[in-house]
């Protein structure tokens, strides 16, 4: 099946702070997991999903970061750095990097996400789940229980009948976690007036209007923004 979604937005321009010292020598996006960078990891995805272009904000050791990304580029993609001088956080680097999006909906990827493509795909069927004219983003989502090694607490409460992301209980009943990757339409954050946000911005009144929706991915996934996180990272790529 043909992606129907083939431009991506790669998060990758961050500090890392929580996996230091590692990332006092280099950008969280490259360190090893399984024998290659999470980056490279991630652009082969993107590749494999039908991705044909990648627009990735970098600011920390961000020369490094993009001779690496340019060395190991699957082939039929093209990777567009947008390079933040001052980090503009999640919402704002999207936003700066607009006018190399295009019109069209696009993948939001961040780049410490590990999960297995090849085996449970989620690219593709979640870009196949997006509809427009119900969503404004559409998030990956992760049950709490399979990530309470290394977060404890949820992110969202999902209504599993209609889709729709919440935040209207106690966090204690947040029953899912984002999945480090959603679908949106470039319309959706063009209309943000700040330069430096966060997604939670705008995500907030597309949740309050019901057009935040979530993809359930019950698979293998671990986020690498902490030791643990990256430990477990490690063990689920040698199974």
């Amino acid at each position: 099946m043909k992606a129907r979604i083939d431009t991506a937005m790669v998060l990758a321009a961050g500090m890392g702070s929580r996996l230091r010292p590692l990332t006092d020598e280099m950008p969280k996006p490259l360190i090893n997991i399984g024998g290659e960078p999470i980056i490279v990891r991630t652009l082969k995805a993107l590749r494999r999903a039908g991705v044909v272009k990648v627009v990735m904000n970098t600011h920390h050791f961000a020369t490094m970061l993009e001779a690496t990304v340019r060395a190991n580029t699957p082939a039929g993609m093209t990777v567009i750095f947008s390079r933040e001088e001052e980090l503009l956080e999640t919402g704002g680097g999207i936003r700066k990097a607009l006018k190399y999006l295009g019109e069209k909906p696009f993948f939001v990827v961040n780049s410490d996400a590990v999960w297995w493509e090849e085996k449970y795909p989620l690219l593709e069927p979640l870009a196949a789940a997006f509809d427009q004219n119900k969503h404004d983003a559409l998030l990956a989502v992760v049950p709490i229980n399979k990530v309470k090694e290394f977060q404890p607490l949820g992110d969202f409460k999902f209504d599993k009948r209609s889709k729709k992301l919440k935040r209207n209980e106690k966090r204690e009943k947040w029953d899912v976690v984002y999945g480090s990757v959603h679908v949106m339409h470039p319309s959706f954050i063009a209309a943000e007036t700040l330069e430096k946000f966060g997604l939670i911005r705008i995500w907030e009144p597309a949740m309050a209007e019901g057009r935040l929706h979530g993809f359930l991915y019950d698979f293998p996934w671990v986020e690498i923004g902490t030791h643990t996180g990256l430990h477990l990272a490690r063990e689920m790529v040698r199974r």
